[in-house]
């Protein structure tokens, strides 16, 4: 059998790795921007202070959660859980998201106001 050899894996997993870092950075900015901009300006830092708090707070019991499931279940157990449950996850939001009118073929999206 024929083996791809490892420098153009590393190659694969650092163009990967970036993708996924540039996304991480985008979701995060587009959200708290869709978050202030949606927000009246009284409320602003309160929202902003448990939005904080869920975003930050909630990783490390994840890390917990899936550290454990590594330890107990393997790797691939806790890997594959985590996709799962994002997919699910995304899926559900999609959903509310049309169910509330909030998300609309790009051609029905009135312009932004600025």
């Amino acid at each position: 059998s024929t083996q791809v050899p490892h420098y153009l894996h590393r190659a694969l997993e650092r163009v990967l790795l970036f993708g996924v870092g540039f996304g991480m950075i985008l979701i995060t900015a587009m959200s708290n921007i869709s978050i202030q901009r949606q927000v009246p300006d009284r409320l602003r830092g309160r929202v902003m202070s448990v939005y904080v708090t869920v975003f930050s707070g909630a990783t490390p019991i994840g890390g917990l959660f899936s550290g454990w499931l590594a330890k107990h279940y393997g790797a691939d157990f806790a890997w594959g859980l985590g996709a799962v449950l994002a997919g699910f996850s995304t899926v559900w939001a999609w959903q509310e998201l049309r169910r509330a009118g909030l998300w609309a073929p790009r051609a029905a999206r009135p312009p932004l106001a600025m």
